[in-house]
């Protein structure tokens, strides 16, 4: 009951390979960019249905477009890049609907909470996860889908043979052997994102609440994001989501990162 990707990534791409091919395709927005990339390149007709303003699913709207042509959905929770939850009576009702639900937990590790035994059950569900983010080694590329017997079937139909190195696959294999540095991984991330998330709620910069290793706040100036560059700090924008605009993310690093990110913008920024 379980497959395994190079990366999640291309475990996206052969859930639409083994349930979406002539589907259309539809998923909340702002979310992953990968399920609308991978359908285009598949030549799939994508529908966004933007989040409500409180970062929710548009229930209704999804059930709309799901109901017009038995289409297929992606789920990202915790989403990115709001990086809150979302309603698991919503969840289960899209499961419900879709022809195919591919419910994303990129960031499981972070929230605890899981889709794993809907998924089990249902024969048209799946749900994926990776090792990039709690595991920390996304240059490795290894993701894996969880399911039933008979939707991980489909999706082995699909996978590519040998897509996954002998070194990817060992060195996931000496991580899971080790799951007391993961916790204490984590533990610290938690403690970490939570001072952040107090930190930036203090300069007034709105924060949303977060259950993954990431924060979105909204951004104090125009030149934010270039001043923290020019500092040696990397932060996401989304200039093509107008939901998001004047919203920053960062990636909650180590205590000394995440010290240094926050004196930045504590000094000030100009515009």
């Amino acid at each position: 009951q379980v497959t395994l990707g190079n990366g999640s990534d291309e475990l996206i791409l052969n859930f639409l390979l083994a349930f979406g091919l002539g589907r259309q395709v539809i998923f909340p927005a702002p979310t992953f960019v990968m399920y609308g990339d991978c359908a285009r390149v598949l030549g799939l007709s994508v529908t966004r249905v933007p989040l409500s303003c409180d970062y929710q699913i548009d229930v209704r709207g999804m059930l709309d477009h799901l109901a017009k042509g038995s289409g297929v959905c992606f789920i990202c929770n915790p989403n990115n890049p709001t990086g809150n939850l979302f309603d698991p009576d919503s969840i289960k009702r899209l499961m419900d609907a879709a022809f195919a639900c591919c419910i994303d937990e990129a960031y499981y590790e972070f929230s605890g909470v899981t889709q794993k035994q809907e998924a089990l059950k249902r024969d048209n569900v799946i749900v994926v996860r990776t090792f990039s983010k709690a595991y920390a080694i996304a240059a490795l590329r290894v993701g894996y889908a969880i399911g039933s017997k008979t939707a991980i079937e489909r999706m082995e139909q699909v996978r590519l043979p040998y897509n996954m190195s002998a070194f990817s696959t060992l060195a996931a294999l000496r991580i899971l052997s080790r799951p007391e540095h993961v916790t204490c991984a984590v533990s610290v991330i938690l403690r970490e994102r939570d001072k952040v998330v107090s930190r930036l709620a203090r300069l007034g910069l709105a924060p949303l609440p977060s259950s993954t290793n990431f924060v979105l706040f909204r951004s104090p100036g125009e030149r934010t994001y270039d001043y923290l560059k020019e500092n040696g700090v990397l932060v996401r924008r989304y200039p093509e989501e107008p939901m998001l605009e004047g919203y920053l993310r960062v990636s909650v690093g180590s205590p000394e990162e995440n010290d240094r990110f926050l004196r930045l913008l504590e000094g000030g920024v100009e515009g």
